[in-house]
């Protein structure tokens, strides 16, 4: 039988019991018994415990937690504004507003982290008290200080209900935290007297079973590692201990015994086997590329396939024993040539050997007569022979000439790209020989229409192609790289003045302008060249860049298809337009805008019927500057949108000063509109000032109706939806068709002051007027006229059917300190149509 043979065969039940595995699978048993038990106590109790401690946490202490500090908040809520009527300081005001801005964010987080079923009638008395809230300190601002007290006595009687409700809130959860504290205690107490059972009957039952039957294993596996440990040493006269024993430990020293008696057996072998252990090991370890071994002699000891396919070696050069000068002799006449930093070449064996005393040597970029290319590693070895690893690095070349070349020329045309411009334009003005040269910025015109209509497979024939003209049309020294996009560059060498550059500009333009065919389509773009030129406009590499650059973007501003040589006057324009922009949000920031007004007047009751905002800008150094100074260049950089909102908020509060049947005009910008948020901005002044919306007049431009029709259209329903009146300003300079009064909810044509200034002498421009209000009074328009300034003017809009008027007659713009004095002042005589009449002739 054999010794190894294992005798747990389910027939021999009767030596089970004198098992080790079965007497330590006894003792698992129970303790797993024991852990169960223990396990599924703890985990009930656990799972009553958290439940327990999870409602105390959320529902008891977090409760209270959180409706403390709502009651808190409220209490600062409630003392900021008591204050709010006594404060005269409008900017203590507006951090008071903010401050209620902040307390009610944080009472409505608290809020809607739903504390109590009650929670939700909390919410709905705290919308009312944040309304009153605002309301109070609305009043306040305007001074208005009755009104304010009334409506403090009524956030009073809101915030104590609010008040009530919290301490409600709190008790309740009080109540329900001392609740689980209890029954966490009464857990806490059945799971130490559970775990106790357990412990007790762990101590009795599993510790004196578990030291017999360790303490006998251990007993004999140490005498079995000590013959282990023998035999490992190489003494095989230590016997092995437990042989006859029926369990896992007899089992184990039955086998070691097999272990020993192989030992004996092979002791007289170890050499050899260690021998042929070592070279397999080394070829097996380098099997992935070519392997050649020659021991100490020069004899070729081992060689895979790999290295017989890359040199192409016969047979009879590859069994072992082959001298390695036969080899080489062949390899060289497939050898062109030897590139390595270490050595020039290896063709004998006297420089193999001075190659290999070195250490381990590459050989790299050994070139065939077939083109490829094999890199060598020499290893020495003790013995005083080699190892060589031999790798056909050729796609690794390629493929890293390949990205060398990515990285340096446009994929699409050939061209160079972006990084080699920069390196050659860095190079030429780092030499030591400074010869001038331009630089030549190039931008395709129209070629994004291209893009969109006929699909970017048409855009990138069409990008080779112009590269393909640009090639045709400068020299070999010049250089031509494409930036990205549909930006070219030209590097023209031997520029000794700009009017070479200037020359070539011209050409280029002409014929990238000339048509090109596009998969059978006739295609015309154009181009706009800016130049700079070295080194009379830049020295470095970044100077002409960003010369070049801003001279493009000053050929494209002047209407495309340009070329424009860099001045400095540019980088001064673009210096002032970053300053306006920096100065324009600081103003915003820091309030420097205020709102002047002036007035209009009804032609039939001679008293002022409403206001226009117009907007000033208070410089701390240049003082009061004029819109026309700084609002295109706010419309131009998207700036004019906060500022609108700003005066849109402003001139609404100021109205609310105002006797009540007055309005208030205020100019839209098209960008305004486009930004798509003015129907909420709308709404949201409204609601927070209390404007009545029929007091509010939107001015828009005929500019914005040349956008997006169906966009302007909606939201301008919208505006007139919410009964606020829309006047269409500056009517007649712009481009806007008389369908556009059709189409669109004007309340009011504003003609412009131009034809008001010519009316008494020239007779086109009273017939205008005459016509937009006749036109007016037939759409059921109101009909403005601006730039009154003589009581001719005056006399002649009435007559032409105008029914208000505004202008430096009747008042300039003034501050909104003094509006209110000029709307009591301001009137027209009262005069019948026939004096009108006669005064017009």
């Amino acid at each position: 039988m054999n010794p190894l043979q294992p005798r747990w065969r389910l027939s021999s039940l009767r030596h089970w019991p004198s098992s080790l595995a079965f007497k330590l699978y006894a003792i698992l048993l129970i303790a797993v018994l024991s852990i169960v038990g223990l396990v599924y106590v703890g985990s009930h109790f656990a799972r009553s415990t958290a439940t327990a401690a999870l409602h105390l946490s959320e529902s008891g202490l977090g409760g209270i937690m959180r409706a403390g500090e709502l009651e808190v908040l409220i209490e600062k809520h409630r003392r900021i504004v008591e204050a709010a009527p006594a404060e005269a300081d409008r900017r203590q005001i507006a951090r008071s507003r903010t401050a209620l801005a902040e307390i009610e964010a944080e009472i409505y987080a608290i809020i809607e982290q739903k504390i109590d079923e009650t929670t939700r009638s909390v919410s709905t008395e705290m919308n009312d008290l944040r309304k009153r809230s605002a309301r109070v300190l609305m009043l306040a601002d305007h001074f208005s200080w009755d009104a304010a007290s009334d409506a403090v006595n009524h956030y009073g009687v809101t915030a104590d209900a609010v008040q009530s409700a919290v301490r409600q809130i709190r008790s309740r959860q009080k109540g329900a935290a001392v609740e689980m504290v209890d029954h966490l205690l009464a857990n806490a107490n059945a799971l130490v007297l559970w775990g106790t059972i357990n412990f007790l009957v762990a101590m009795v039952v599993l510790a004196p079973m578990g030291l017999l039957v360790l303490g006998d294993g251990a007993r004999r596996l140490r005498a079995l590692w000590k013959a282990m440990f023998q035999i490992a040493q190489n003494d095989i006269t230590e016997p092995v201990p437990s042989l006859r024993d029926a369990d896992e430990i007899g089992h184990m020293a039955r086998a070691v015994q097999v272990f020993k008696d192989n030992a004996i057996a092979l002791a007289g072998k170890r050499s050899e086997i260690e021998q042929v252990n070592r070279f397999l090991d080394v070829a097996l370890n380098n099997m992935a590329r070519g392997l050649s071994m020659f021991d100490a002699n020069d004899k070729l000891v081992i060689c895979n396939a790999i290295y017989r396919e890359l040199y192409d070696l016969p047979p009879h050069l590859t069994a072992p024993g082959t001298p390695w000068c036969d080899i080489a002799s062949y390899r060289s006449d497939n050898l062109t040539k030897v590139d390595s930093d270490s050595v020039k070449a290896v063709s004998s064996l006297v420089e193999l050997r001075s190659v290999a005393a070195r250490g381990n040597v590459t050989i790299a970029n050994q070139s065939l007569t077939d083109g490829r290319i094999i890199s060598i590693a020499i290893q020495p070895l003790e013995d005083g022979g080699w190892v060589a690893v031999h790798e056909d690095v050729t796609s690794q070349r390629q493929a890293d000439a390949k990205i060398a070349r990515l990285a340096r020329f446009d994929t699409l045309t050939g061209l160079a790209n972006r990084h080699s411009l920069r390196e050659e334009i860095d190079a030429r003005c780092n030499t030591t020989i400074r010869q001038a040269f331009a630089l030549l910025l190039i931008d395709l015109d129209k070629f994004k229409l291209v893009n969109d209509t006929l699909g970017h497979p048409a855009g990138d024939a069409l990008l080779e192609a112009v590269a393909e003209r640009l090639r045709r049309m400068t020299r070999s020294t010049d250089m031509v790289a494409r930036l990205g996009g549909d930006e070219f560059a030209i590097l023209q060498d031997s520029a000794q003045n700009a009017d070479a550059a200037a020359v070539l500009a011209a050409r280029l333009i002409d014929r990238l302008s000339e048509p090109y065919v596009i998969d059978g389509q006739r295609v015309i773009i154009g181009a706009s060249v800016g130049i700079a030129t070295f080194p009379d406009q830049g020295t470095t590499m970044s100077d002409l860049l960003g010369h070049a650059d801003l001279a493009l973007y000053a050929a494209k501003s002047e209407g495309r298809g340009a070329a424009v040589r860099f001045d400095p006057s540019m980088r001064d324009a673009i210096i002032a337009e970053r300053t306006l922009e920096a100065d324009l949000k600081r103003a915003l920031a820091e309030e420097e805008f205020e709102l002047f007004y002036q007035p209009i007047l009804s032609l039939e009751t001679g008293r002022t019927v409403s206001c226009e905002a117009l907007l000033r800008w208070r410089h701390p150094q240049r003082g009061l500057i004029p819109p026309l100074a700084f609002i295109p260049f706010a419309e131009q950089s998207g700036l004019i949108v906060p500022i609108g909102r700003w005066a849109l908020r402003r001139a609404c509060l100021d109205a609310l000063t105002w006797p009540s049947h007055i309005g208030v005009a205020v100019n839209l910008s098209a960008a305004q509109v486009v930004a798509g948020d003015l129907i909420s901005l709308l709404d949201d002044v409204l609601s927070t000032t209390g404007l009545a919306p029929e007091r509010l007049e939107l001015e828009v431009t005929e500019t914005l109706l040349l956008g997006d029709d169906a966009a302007t259209s909606a939201t301008l329903f919208g505006i007139r939806e919410r009964n606020v009146r829309i006047a269409l300003d500056d009517f007649g300079t712009g481009y806007a068709s008389l369908g556009y009064l059709r189409r669109f909810p004007f309340d009011k044509l504003k003609i412009d002051q131009e034809f008001v200034r010519d009316i008494a002498d020239q007779h086109a421009s009273t017939a205008i007027v005459r016509a937009v209000a006749s036109m007016a009074k037939s759409l059921d328009m109101t009909a403005v006229a601006e730039g009154v300034e003589t009581e001719s003017h005056l006399a002649r809009v009435a007559a032409a059917g105008c029914t208000e008027v505004q202008g430096y007659l009747f008042s300039k713009p003034v501050p909104a300190s003094d509006i209110r004095s000029v709307i009591e002042t301001c009137s027209i005589p009262t005069l019948d149509h026939s004096v009108w009449l006669r005064q017009a002739m």
